[in-house]
């Protein structure tokens, strides 16, 4: 394995202080700052001597990008892990340049009541088995709640492994009581008590029906600890003198892509199944017919996909997000999957005075956090302030 990937200088940094953490770290640097090529270098530059896999759980919708990163930067081969249970018979090569990659709900086995063994054929189970010299969750934040089976089955994983890295943007969603769980997995003997942790850092109250752990208090305590025992944070304002002008990623989609194959395969038969009226006509332009129905099936069977990647952002980052479009039928399904006041939507659709409304909305309303825009009807004649970040959900292309 060799690196192939020449960090910044804050990144070079960041990799030591996760080291001086002894592996053992909250990376909750600003999104885009490159949490992912960091923990990976540390891993193969810090612990590459000692036995067992690399386990990375990560939210299903980020697994190959996972494992595309790992190939990018260090020449890695990932394993990306599916199904709910160990298939019978399963005996990969695990070595130390192994890595596994699991999504967070297929790492917990299904129906997993709490204070129960996992059962033999689970995931939990036969990775700890395994016993991971490198344990990295990502997006750490789907961790918060201590009580669910994914958060369960990772603080279960911890345990077995001797290095443990929490990767978010967002360590803390909403209150200090957020940050318990990850902090109880990452240093469970100094964080034993969520009751002790919480009445320290929260407005603790005792009601009716039981501890009201809303609030905060101490942040300035409570900052200084995690920055002393495991948390590394660097926003982007922090470090753009070693940062390029603009970054671009490709991030990689799980869809299903049957009905693609059909469409590719025998495309005047499909779309006469799909819609019969177009048929005659598309023959006689196949291959321009082809080309646009093409692209708008692959916008529409990514929808799920990108509906859970924005989703991620959003709970990542906090950040407002730009998002470019080409069809209606995939920005309309887009925006409803958000509530209406957390979005706006512009395109061929939109005119006049209508859009420069909803251009002005999305650059000053804080509530509205997504803006879903026609790449052609939004690309010109106006200045996007409220954020930096932009995802292109579909490339623009034109016959010429």
């Amino acid at each position: 394995m060799t690196e192939r990937t020449t960090l910044y200088p804050f990144q070079a940094q960041g990799v030591k202080m996760i080291h001086e953490f002894d592996g053992r770290v909250l990376l909750a640097d600003d999104v885009g700052l490159g949490k992912t090529v960091q923990s990976l270098v540390y891993t193969w530059r810090y612990a590459s001597d000692d036995p067992g896999p690399v386990v990375i759980v990560v939210p299903a919708h980020l697994r190959l990008n996972w494992r595309d990163e790992a190939m990018k930067h260090l020449g890695l081969k990932v394993e990306v892990l599916y199904g709910q249970r160990v298939p019978d018979g399963y005996a990969p090569s695990v070595d130390s340049d192994q890595v596994f990659v699991i999504g967070a709900n297929t790492l917990a086995p299904p129906h997993w009541k709490a204070r129960t063994v996992p059962p033999a054929d689970s995931w939990v189970r036969w990775l700890a088995d395994q016993k991971p010299r490198m344990l990295i969750g990502d997006e750490g934040h789907i961790f918060k709640e201590p009580t669910s089976a994914r958060t369960r089955a990772f603080r279960r994983l911890a345990r077995a492994t001797t290095r443990t890295m929490i990767l978010t943007g967002t360590p803390m969603v909403n209150t200090p009581k957020d940050l318990w769980s990850l902090l109880n997995i990452l240093l469970p003997a100094r964080y034993p008590s969520q009751f002790d942790f919480c009445a320290e850092y929260t407005n603790a109250q005792k009601k009716w029906y039981g501890w009201d752990f809303k609030g905060a208090r101490n942040l300035d305590k409570l900052h200084a600890e995690l920055t002393d025992t495991c948390m590394i944070r660097r926003l982007k304002q922090d470090v753009l003198t070693d940062l390029p002008v603009v970054q671009h990623s490709v991030v990689p989609l799980e869809v299903p892509l049957r009905e693609y194959r059909k469409a590719e395969n025998d495309f005047l038969a499909w779309l006469d199944r799909e819609a019969p009226e177009m048929a005659k006509s598309a023959a006689k332009i196949k291959g321009l017919a082809r080309v646009t129905n093409l692209r708008r099936l692959a916008g529409r069977i990514k929808i799920p996909a990108v509906l859970d990647w924005i989703k991620g952002f959003r709970d990542d980052t906090g950040h407002k997000l730009l998002v470019g479009l080409a069809h209606y039928a995939v920005s309309d399904a887009l925006v409803a999957g958000f509530p209406a006041r957390s979005c706006t939507l512009v395109d061929g659709r939109v005119t006049g005075d209508e859009k420069h409304i909803r251009f002005a909305r999305f650059n000053t309303d804080p509530d509205c956090a997504l803006c879903f825009a026609n790449i052609e009807a939004a690309g010109t004649g106006w200045s996007c302030t409220a954020t930096s970040d932009a995802a292109l959900a579909e490339l623009p292309w034109r016959p010429g």
